[in-house]
């Protein structure tokens, strides 16, 4: 039975700025901004994508006169590459079809390094020429009995190809800006070449941009989750600065009203004011309230070892009688 792996799908990563920014975004926000982006999308997809997109014109018109001015350039090439003769031995052996192959290629090839030459790509792009491509081109110059020379340079072209220094009678002649296209031809391919970088380098930026919107969407729901829960949060820390405050003063009578010293309802043991907490019997953490009957005053040492515990919880950490301690707070009016 076949196994099928699972591909995952791709996606751009979301830059840490833009995905911290959408995170401290309120629900209300995050919705508005959904609506932004997903009309975004829509006309940077029409942009890119369609039929009538700007950049497909460009590139149109440059790969069309790109073709027309190779093939001109073919025809001239033409000229000087004597027509290969077939024998009836080189037929046997395959040799025929070969040679006339190598022709072809390498016509193509010396059509493209000049057109790129001319065009002014000066610096080692248009000597760039893989290894396979400088042999055969080697060997079909001495074949053809071409006064062409490709010496190799230290330096490496793009690709990490070699690059070849094209010298002697023959390459000075093909290389010339007046061998077969005229000044307009070549001015013209050259706005149109930088025209299609330019809104090329656009383009990507584009997918770029329509790749990092389309991320942002997939992760939304939880975008939306945590500022759902980062809303709750705020208000749950509201109103336990708020409880905490109104228990500040419900804590001062408790203190007033409470002997001194005073048995801690909870251990039982008899303890000093100075040495006392006002405790939130269930805690505000909680949903415990700041009101009186939820609040009691009680040993240092009990308020630190219960922390944020309920009260069974505490009672049972510390061993303590769950009973005996609810007793001694319901003598004191307090909720258990």
């Amino acid at each position: 039975m076949a196994r099928y792996r699972r591909i995952k799908n791709r996606f751009t990563p979301i830059p840490k700025e833009i995905l911290k920014e959408f995170k401290l975004l309120s629900i209300n926000e995050l919705l508005a901004k959904e609506v932004e982006l997903k009309e975004e999308l829509k006309q940077l997809k029409s942009k890119s994508f369609g039929k009538n997109s700007e950049y497909k014109k460009i590139r149109e018109d440059h790969w069309q006169l790109h073709k027309t001015l190779i093939n001109k350039i073919k025809i001239n090439l033409e000229k000087d590459f004597p027509e290969h003769k077939n024998s009836l031995i080189r037929g046997i052996f395959g040799t025929n079809k070969k040679i006339e192959t190598e022709r072809t290629v390498v016509k193509d090839r010396l059509s493209h390094i000049i057109l790129d030459h001319l065009c002014g790509r000066n610096d080692l792009f248009y000597k760039s020429i893989d290894h396979f491509g400088a042999s055969q081109m080697i060997s079909h110059f001495e074949r053809t009995g071409l006064d062409i020379n490709f010496i190799r340079l230290k330096e490496k072209g793009p690709g990490s190809h070699w690059s070849y220094e094209i010298k002697g009678e023959y390459a000075e002649k093909i290389f010339s800006p007046t061998y077969c296209l005229s000044k307009n031809e070549l001015d013209e391919y050259r706005h149109l070449y930088k025209k299609n970088e330019e809104q090329s380098h656009k383009d990507l930026l584009d997918k770029n941009r329509i790749g990092i919107i389309q991320s942002l969407l997939s992760i939304y729901p939880s975008l939306i989750k945590s500022s759902k829960q980062r809303k709750k949060n705020t208000r749950l820390a509201m109103y336990d600065r708020e409880s905490r405050e109104i228990g500040s003063d419900i804590g001062r009578h408790i203190r007033k009203t409470t002997p001194n010293p005073f048995a801690c309802p909870y251990c039982s043991e008899t303890t000093d004011h100075t040495n006392s907490h006002v405790d939130h019997i269930n805690p505000i953490s909680n949903g415990g309230l700041s009101v009186k009957n939820n609040m009691v005053l009680v040993c240092s040492g009990c308020n630190l070892k219960k922390k944020d515990h309920p009260l069974w919880v505490f009672c049972k950490r510390s061993k303590l009688s769950y009973e005996s301690v609810a007793e001694r707070l319901f003598k004191l009016g307090k909720w258990v």
